[in-house]
Protein backbone atom coordinates (compact mmCIF):
# COMPACT_ATOMS: atom_id res chain seq x y z
CA UNK A 1 0.00 0.00 0.00
CA UNK A 2 1.28 3.44 -0.92
CA UNK A 3 0.09 6.67 0.62
CA UNK A 4 1.88 9.49 -1.16
CA UNK A 5 1.15 13.11 -0.52
CA UNK A 6 -1.79 12.20 1.72
CA UNK A 7 -0.45 14.32 4.53
CA UNK A 8 0.62 17.27 2.45
CA UNK A 9 -2.38 19.65 2.44
CA UNK A 10 -2.94 20.34 6.11
CA UNK A 11 0.65 19.77 7.13
CA UNK A 12 2.00 22.48 4.86
CA UNK A 13 -0.19 25.01 6.64
CA UNK A 14 0.31 24.25 10.27
CA UNK A 15 1.85 20.77 10.70
CA UNK A 16 -1.47 19.55 12.15
CA UNK A 17 -3.81 17.10 10.46
CA UNK A 18 -7.11 15.46 11.29
CA UNK A 19 -8.08 12.03 10.06
CA UNK A 20 -11.16 9.89 10.50
CA UNK A 21 -11.47 6.13 10.14
CA UNK A 22 -12.15 4.85 6.64
CA UNK A 23 -15.57 3.49 5.77
CA UNK A 24 -16.38 -0.12 6.64
CA UNK A 25 -18.82 -2.60 5.14
CA UNK A 26 -22.19 -2.91 6.86
CA UNK A 27 -23.19 -6.06 4.99
CA UNK A 28 -22.43 -8.57 7.74
CA UNK A 29 -23.79 -8.09 11.25
CA UNK A 30 -25.54 -9.72 14.15
CA UNK A 31 -28.73 -8.41 15.70
CA UNK A 32 -28.16 -7.75 19.42
CA UNK A 33 -31.55 -6.26 20.26
CA UNK A 34 -34.47 -4.05 19.26
CA UNK A 35 -34.37 -0.27 19.47
CA UNK A 36 -37.31 1.26 21.33
CA UNK A 37 -35.94 4.81 21.49
CA UNK A 38 -33.48 6.64 19.22
CA UNK A 39 -31.87 9.83 20.50
CA UNK A 40 -29.65 12.11 18.42
CA UNK A 41 -27.07 14.51 19.87
CA UNK A 42 -24.92 17.26 18.38
CA UNK A 43 -21.43 16.78 19.81
CA UNK A 44 -18.84 19.55 19.93
CA UNK A 45 -15.24 18.72 20.85
CA UNK A 46 -12.36 21.11 21.54
CA UNK A 47 -9.13 19.38 20.45
CA UNK A 48 -6.85 22.15 21.73
CA UNK A 49 -7.94 23.86 24.98
CA UNK A 50 -5.79 26.91 24.19
CA UNK A 51 -7.68 27.41 20.90
CA UNK A 52 -11.32 27.53 21.95
CA UNK A 53 -12.57 28.71 18.55
CA UNK A 54 -11.26 25.57 16.81
CA UNK A 55 -13.69 22.68 17.29
CA UNK A 56 -14.61 19.29 15.89
CA UNK A 57 -18.29 18.51 15.38
CA UNK A 58 -20.00 15.14 15.25
CA UNK A 59 -23.50 13.72 15.37
CA UNK A 60 -23.95 10.97 17.95
CA UNK A 61 -26.83 8.49 18.06
CA UNK A 62 -28.10 6.62 21.11
CA UNK A 63 -30.22 3.53 20.44
CA UNK A 64 -32.02 2.29 23.55
CA UNK A 65 -33.45 -1.20 23.85
CA UNK A 66 -34.19 -3.61 26.66
CA UNK A 67 -31.32 -5.94 25.81
CA UNK A 68 -28.70 -3.43 24.69
CA UNK A 69 -28.01 0.31 24.47
CA UNK A 70 -25.79 1.42 21.58
CA UNK A 71 -23.97 4.72 21.05
CA UNK A 72 -22.14 5.64 17.83
CA UNK A 73 -21.13 8.39 15.38
CA UNK A 74 -23.78 9.01 12.75
CA UNK A 75 -21.21 10.66 10.46
CA UNK A 76 -19.14 7.47 10.49
CA UNK A 77 -22.28 5.43 9.89
CA UNK A 78 -23.10 7.58 6.85
CA UNK A 79 -19.61 6.98 5.47
CA UNK A 80 -19.96 3.23 6.10
CA UNK A 81 -23.32 3.22 4.32
CA UNK A 82 -21.85 5.01 1.30
CA UNK A 83 -18.97 2.57 1.08
CA UNK A 84 -21.33 -0.40 1.36
CA UNK A 85 -23.60 0.93 -1.39
CA UNK A 86 -20.70 1.75 -3.75
CA UNK A 87 -19.08 -1.63 -3.11
CA UNK A 88 -22.34 -3.35 -4.06
CA UNK A 89 -22.12 -1.54 -7.40
CA UNK A 90 -18.55 -2.74 -7.97
CA UNK A 91 -16.66 0.39 -6.91
CA UNK A 92 -13.17 -0.10 -5.48
CA UNK A 93 -13.10 3.09 -3.40
CA UNK A 94 -15.40 5.40 -1.48
CA UNK A 95 -15.13 9.02 -0.29
CA UNK A 96 -13.07 9.52 2.87
CA UNK A 97 -14.58 11.49 5.75
CA UNK A 98 -12.62 14.75 5.93
CA UNK A 99 -13.16 15.62 9.57
CA UNK A 100 -12.41 14.21 12.98
CA UNK A 101 -15.25 12.50 14.85
CA UNK A 102 -15.62 10.50 18.05
CA UNK A 103 -14.77 7.08 16.56
CA UNK A 104 -16.24 4.99 19.36
CA UNK A 105 -19.12 2.54 19.38
CA UNK A 106 -20.42 1.44 22.78
CA UNK A 107 -22.74 -1.47 23.47
CA UNK A 108 -24.14 -1.49 27.00
CA UNK A 109 -25.81 -4.68 28.24
CA UNK A 110 -27.91 -3.78 31.31
CA UNK A 111 -28.66 -7.37 32.39
CA UNK A 112 -24.99 -8.31 32.40
CA UNK A 113 -23.93 -4.85 33.62
CA UNK A 114 -21.19 -4.91 30.98
CA UNK A 115 -20.15 -2.60 28.17
CA UNK A 116 -18.35 -3.49 24.96
CA UNK A 117 -16.35 -0.58 23.58
CA UNK A 118 -15.17 -0.43 19.95
CA UNK A 119 -12.55 2.15 18.90
CA UNK A 120 -11.85 2.76 15.20
CA UNK A 121 -8.39 4.16 14.51
CA UNK A 122 -7.56 6.46 11.59
CA UNK A 123 -7.91 5.46 7.94
CA UNK A 124 -7.73 1.68 7.55
CA UNK A 125 -6.00 1.17 10.89
CA UNK A 126 -6.99 -1.50 13.41
CA UNK A 127 -10.39 -1.57 15.08
CA UNK A 128 -9.88 -2.20 18.79
CA UNK A 129 -12.34 -3.66 21.27
CA UNK A 130 -12.49 -4.05 25.04
CA UNK A 131 -15.08 -5.06 27.60
CA UNK A 132 -15.57 -3.32 30.94
CA UNK A 133 -18.25 -3.08 33.66
CA UNK A 134 -21.01 -0.56 32.96
CA UNK A 135 -20.22 2.74 34.64
CA UNK A 136 -21.84 3.28 38.04
CA UNK A 137 -21.73 7.06 38.23
CA UNK A 138 -22.46 8.91 41.44
CA UNK A 139 -24.61 11.89 40.52
CA UNK A 140 -25.54 14.84 42.69
CA UNK A 141 -29.03 15.89 41.60
CA UNK A 142 -29.61 19.62 42.03
CA UNK A 143 -32.76 21.74 42.15
CA UNK A 144 -32.05 23.68 38.95
CA UNK A 145 -34.54 23.14 36.14
CA UNK A 146 -34.90 24.15 32.49
CA UNK A 147 -36.73 23.11 29.34
CA UNK A 148 -34.97 21.27 26.53
CA UNK A 149 -36.95 20.36 23.40
CA UNK A 150 -40.13 20.83 25.40
CA UNK A 151 -39.07 18.46 28.19
CA UNK A 152 -38.68 19.63 31.77
CA UNK A 153 -35.12 18.81 32.85
CA UNK A 154 -33.24 18.64 36.14
CA UNK A 155 -29.55 19.34 36.64
CA UNK A 156 -27.04 16.80 37.93
CA UNK A 157 -23.26 16.76 38.43
CA UNK A 158 -20.80 13.86 38.50
CA UNK A 159 -17.10 13.11 38.05
CA UNK A 160 -15.93 10.62 35.44
CA UNK A 161 -12.32 9.69 34.60
CA UNK A 162 -10.64 13.01 35.13
CA UNK A 163 -13.49 15.37 34.25
CA UNK A 164 -16.50 16.83 36.05
CA UNK A 165 -19.75 16.81 34.08
CA UNK A 166 -23.03 18.67 34.26
CA UNK A 167 -26.03 16.80 32.87
CA UNK A 168 -29.61 17.86 32.20
CA UNK A 169 -32.03 14.92 32.31
CA UNK A 170 -35.77 14.54 32.01
CA UNK A 171 -37.91 12.21 34.09
CA UNK A 172 -40.59 12.57 31.40
CA UNK A 173 -38.58 9.87 29.59
CA UNK A 174 -37.64 7.45 32.42
CA UNK A 175 -34.67 5.92 30.62
CA UNK A 176 -31.44 5.87 32.70
CA UNK A 177 -29.07 6.52 29.80
CA UNK A 178 -27.31 9.26 27.91
CA UNK A 179 -24.61 9.65 25.24
CA UNK A 180 -21.30 7.79 25.28
CA UNK A 181 -20.97 5.86 28.59
CA UNK A 182 -23.10 8.24 30.64
CA UNK A 183 -26.16 7.12 32.55
CA UNK A 184 -27.49 6.23 35.97
CA UNK A 185 -29.98 9.09 36.34
CA UNK A 186 -33.76 8.63 36.73
CA UNK A 187 -34.36 9.94 33.22
CA UNK A 188 -32.86 10.42 29.77
CA UNK A 189 -29.89 12.81 29.55
CA UNK A 190 -30.67 15.55 27.00
CA UNK A 191 -27.62 17.78 27.51
CA UNK A 192 -24.17 17.13 28.90
CA UNK A 193 -20.86 18.96 29.11
CA UNK A 194 -17.66 18.81 31.11
CA UNK A 195 -16.53 21.63 33.39
CA UNK A 196 -13.90 22.80 30.88
CA UNK A 197 -16.48 22.78 28.06
CA UNK A 198 -14.19 20.57 25.97
CA UNK A 199 -17.00 18.10 25.23
CA UNK A 200 -20.64 19.13 24.82
CA UNK A 201 -23.59 16.95 23.83
CA UNK A 202 -26.95 18.58 23.04
CA UNK A 203 -30.00 16.54 22.11
CA UNK A 204 -31.41 17.49 18.70
CA UNK A 205 -33.91 14.69 18.18
CA UNK A 206 -35.88 12.00 19.97
CA UNK A 207 -37.73 9.25 18.13
CA UNK A 208 -39.78 6.58 19.85
CA UNK A 209 -39.79 3.46 17.69
CA UNK A 210 -43.24 1.91 17.22
CA UNK A 211 -43.97 -1.75 17.84
CA UNK A 212 -40.92 -3.96 18.11
CA UNK A 213 -38.69 -1.09 17.02
CA UNK A 214 -35.75 -1.15 14.64
CA UNK A 215 -32.86 -3.57 14.94
CA UNK A 216 -29.71 -2.78 16.90
CA UNK A 217 -26.81 -4.22 14.95
CA UNK A 218 -23.23 -5.13 15.78
CA UNK A 219 -21.11 -5.38 12.66
CA UNK A 220 -18.81 -8.30 11.92
CA UNK A 221 -15.52 -6.51 11.43
CA UNK A 222 -12.03 -7.69 12.32
CA UNK A 223 -11.52 -6.62 15.92
CA UNK A 224 -8.31 -6.53 17.93
CA UNK A 225 -9.01 -7.17 21.61
CA UNK A 226 -7.18 -4.91 24.03
CA UNK A 227 -7.49 -3.44 27.51
CA UNK A 228 -8.83 0.08 28.05
CA UNK A 229 -5.52 1.18 29.58
CA UNK A 230 -3.43 -0.18 26.71
CA UNK A 231 -5.76 1.33 24.12
CA UNK A 232 -5.29 4.76 25.72
CA UNK A 233 -1.54 4.41 25.14
CA UNK A 234 -2.03 3.30 21.52
CA UNK A 235 -4.40 6.19 20.74
CA UNK A 236 -2.06 8.77 22.32
CA UNK A 237 0.77 7.44 20.16
CA UNK A 238 -1.44 7.56 17.05
CA UNK A 239 -2.27 11.23 17.62
CA UNK A 240 1.33 12.14 18.42
CA UNK A 241 2.74 10.55 15.25
CA UNK A 242 0.09 9.50 12.71
CA UNK A 243 2.71 8.93 10.01
CA UNK A 244 4.44 6.19 11.99
CA UNK A 245 1.09 4.77 13.12
CA UNK A 246 -0.12 4.45 9.51
CA UNK A 247 3.18 2.92 8.39
CA UNK A 248 3.30 0.34 11.19
CA UNK A 249 -0.37 -0.57 11.62
CA UNK A 250 -1.33 -0.58 7.94
CA UNK A 251 1.93 -1.74 6.41
CA UNK A 252 1.81 1.40 4.27
CA UNK A 253 4.56 3.43 2.66
CA UNK A 254 3.95 7.03 3.70
CA UNK A 255 5.51 10.03 2.01
CA UNK A 256 5.89 13.20 4.08
CA UNK A 257 7.82 15.82 2.16
CA UNK A 258 6.95 18.75 4.40
CA UNK A 259 10.07 18.50 6.51
CA UNK A 260 7.88 19.14 9.54
CA UNK A 261 6.80 16.93 12.39
CA UNK A 262 3.15 16.02 11.87
CA UNK A 263 0.76 15.37 14.74
CA UNK A 264 -2.97 15.51 15.39
CA UNK A 265 -4.49 17.66 18.10
CA UNK A 266 -5.44 15.44 21.03
CA UNK A 267 -7.58 16.22 24.04
CA UNK A 268 -8.66 12.84 25.47
CA UNK A 269 -12.23 12.45 26.67
CA UNK A 270 -11.07 10.05 29.38
CA UNK A 271 -7.96 11.28 31.13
Amino acid sequence: MLIAGLLMGCALLHAQVQFAPSGMSLEQYEVVGNCDLKVTYALTMVPEPQKRDYVYKDIQVLEVGKEVVKSYSYLLYQQDSTRTALSAKGADAAPQLQQAVLPVEIYRYPKQQQAEVVYRTILDGPIYRYVEPMEQMTWEILTDEKDILGYRCRKAVAAFRGRTYTAWFTMDIPVPYGPYKFGGLPGLILALEDKDVDFTWNCIGIKKEAGSGSLIKKYKWDYTDISRQKLATVVARMYADPVSFIAVSMGAKVTNRTGKSISMLYNPLER
